[in-house]
């Protein structure tokens, strides 16, 4: 729960594959009956994981939602936050501690393959598949940002690492993928189990990588009977588990930190999601920026592909910024102007899964529309 001159916003970070308005909603409901909270915003940040109940009923093909569960968990998520709040445990933050770690696990994962197809013409053609492809490149920086308050404590930290959450060997077990690992992992390195926040960042076209995918036998068969990404067995989990804990060691023993400070402010702004799709196009999209004791959190509420780090002019060793997707009531993917023509899922194949009739077209410029809403809550103009 964070102050600001405007009023209280509450800073939330699920496991889950996205939040919904409903969720929020019965967030604030219960905040409201239960504590005499009245909450100006409620940032809801998802890890993306796809081995979780489903927060949003409004997906069903992507995950059957219960109502039951969605108001269970959003009555616990509210109570644990009055009871904090009815206790006066918040600290004053005065500063963050930042650092940053290469970790080779992830992937770009659109690729032009070879492809059969019998419900279109032509039957064989090279299209854009979800397909490892090594030869663009991506973010591959772990970031962590320790929050020290008043006392000089650490009070809670913000990782990121943008990579989909599609590690784990076992996809009928209900887990937060790598991301508890990860938790964990810092939570060991700093002896204090305080809060540790998930933002998945840019990670739209991005996804885990395995030894396994290099194999010569890829590159020679015939890829309409292969699988374009293959899920782990434990042993390559667990592989990819000790690289995640190695990295996050490595980057506490190199003490690689630098503080920012600063106030703390909120503001937000949307637009219909037809301005940047043609057809019949329902929802909208929103940009928001939190800055928090100097921390610059910009989110959008879909999966955003990598090349908007640049597009908006993120630097990747920032210190005082984080730029990140599956925020709020995520409407689907958000590609580049230059990934439109390619199509793939990530343009085209996406739209039947999230419950979006209308189209992407090269007609439209994505990148002057996200720019204007990005001066718009920008806090360096």
């Amino acid at each position: 729960m964070i102050g600001t001159k405007d009023g209280l916003i509450l800073l939330i970070s699920i496991d889950a594959l996205f939040s919904s308005t409903f969720f929020e909603t019965e967030i604030l409901r219960n905040l409201e009956i239960e504590y005499q909270l009245l909450i100006k915003s409620c940032v809801v940040v998802a890890s993306h994981t796809h081995t979780a109940p489903a927060l949003d009923p409004n997906k069903p093909i992507l995950g059957k939602s219960d109502s039951h569960y969605i108001k269970e968990m959003a009555l616990r998520i509210a109570i644990a936050i009055g009871e904090e709040y009815s206790r006066g445990r918040g600290n004053l933050l005065t500063s963050w501690q930042h650092g940053s770690k290469k970790l080779e696990q992830s992937i770009f994962r659109r690729a032009k393959r070879f492809r059969l197809s019998y419900k279109s013409w032509p039957i064989a053609r090279i299209s854009m598949q979800i397909a490892p492809n090594s030869r663009v490149k991506i973010d591959q920086e772990i970031k962590i940002w320790i929050a020290i308050n008043d006392e000089g404590k650490p009070a809670f930290c913000i990782v990121s690492w943008p990579c989909h959450a599609t590690s784990r060997s076992n996809v009928k077990v209900a887990s937060p993928d790598f991301i508890g690992v990860i938790r964990d992992a810092f939570r060991e390195q700093l002896n204090n189990r305080i809060p540790i926040i998930y933002m998945p960042g840019a990670s739209g076209d991005i996804r885990p990588i395995t030894k396994s995918q290099y194999s010569l036998k890829r590159l020679f068969y015939p890829y309409p009977f292969q699988k374009s990404f293959i899920r782990p067995n434990a042993e390559q989990q667990q592989m990819f588990d000790r690289a995640l804990k190695s990295a996050i060691a490595d980057l506490f023993y190199e003490q690689n930190f630098a503080s920012v400070s600063g106030k703390s402010s909120y503001s937000d702004t949307h637009f219909p999601l037809a301005r940047i799709m043609e057809g019949d196009a329902k929802g909208k999209v929103q940009i928001l920026c939190l800055q928090l004791a100097g921390l610059e959190i910009y989110g959008v509420s879909a999966e955003i592909s990598h090349l908007w780090l640049n597009l908006l002019g993120f630097r990747g060793d920032s210190k005082h910024q984080i730029l990140t997707g599956c925020v709020g009531d995520v409407f689907g993917y958000l590609p580049s102007d230059s990934q439109v023509p390619e199509g793939g899922y990530e343009v085209e194949y996406f739209r039947k899964a999230f419950g979006v009739k209308a189209k992407y077209t090269s007609n439209i410029s994505i990148k002057a529309i996200i720019h204007q809403a990005f001066d718009k809550v920008r806090i360096n103009k």
